[in-house]
């Protein structure tokens, strides 16, 4: 991707270590359809502390997993976010502000939702962002933006990945312009920043300014170092996902780069051997 290039405004700015997120899992109120982790609703800010775990998040999720994530399946959404993390119910877009038809005040979303609601024929609960639709709306947002690098990163034109996109995106110099503004985006939340400790009346410690990443901010961070470290991308012979590192030996911080990289991950090269000794023995068979 050498038509991208990061800023220089600080030194040795490279490959940024993803942060553990929580692994916590939001709860789904049947009555109004609003999500809320630990039964708290967390409109407008993360709060994702209380004892839950936290981990990493799978390497290169942004390029294997994502892109082949059906985001209109909502049941497919909600084990993705199982499987690898907390996504936070903060209001991450830009609302305009009116009044409903009745007088009373609203606020709707502008760009974003026009350009996603047809994924399910207008949900209203995209209009907040503690709901499944909108969680998988933002999934969506970061996939596009991962489809758009694997068809950069090959050389490719990837205009048709922008369909629907407001304003429209007719170039591939404007496409690549909008990856590099949601990118960026999606980014922001990564940057200098200072945090105090705090102790409650009960002594419960606290950390006042300290950023709660959560999945979508990695997957953000993960398509950055893709950028910064603009290593070939390859297709697993066995199961064609796209990859950059072989997976399967991180325990050692080892990851094949170079050379003759067949598969995706360990794993996939044995499955691939264990295909090709059956095929040979009913090969043998019919001699």
């Amino acid at each position: 991707m050498s038509q991208f290039r990061i800023t220089g405004s600080w030194p040795a700015v490279g490959r940024i270590e993803p942060p553990e997120i929580s692994k916590a899992q939001p709860v789904l109120d049947p009555e109004t359809g609003r999500l809320s982790y630990e039964g708290v609703n967390v409109f407008g800010e993360l709060l994702l502390e209380g004892g839950a775990p936290y981990g990493p998040v799978d390497d290169e999720l942004a390029i294997r997993q994502l892109p082949r994530l059906d985001v209109t399946d909502l049941d497919q959404v909600q084990q993705f976010v199982a499987d690898h993390g907390a996504v936070s119910l903060k209001d991450p877009f830009d609302w305009a502000f009116g009044l409903d038809p009745d007088g009373s005040p609203s606020r709707r979303p502008r760009r974003f939702s026009v350009e996603w609601r047809h994924l399910f024929d207008y949900d209203p609960l995209l209009e907040w962002p503690n709901s499944w639709p909108s969680v998988a709306v933002r999934l969506a947002a970061v996939r596009r933006l991962s489809q758009h690098y694997i068809r950069r990163a090959s050389d490719q034109n990837s205009i048709d990945i922008w369909s629907g996109a407001r304003p429209p995106i007719r170039a591939q110099l404007q496409a690549d312009d909008r990856f590099v503004e949601e990118l960026n985006n999606g980014l922001s939340q990564f940057h200098l920043r200072i945090f105090t400790k705090r102790s409650s009346a009960s002594g419960q410690e606290s950390e006042w300014g300290l950023a709660r990443h959560d999945l979508i901010d990695v997957l953000h961070l993960q398509l950055w170092n893709l950028v910064v470290e603009s290593l070939p991308l390859r297709q697993c012979d066995f199961c064609g996902v796209d990859f950059v590192r072989q997976a399967g030996r991180a325990q050692h911080g080892q990851y094949r780069t170079s050379g003759e990289v067949l598969y995706c991950s360990r794993r996939c090269a044995r499955n691939s051997a264990q295909r090709s000794y059956r095929e040979r023995k009913r090969a043998e068979k019919k001699v």
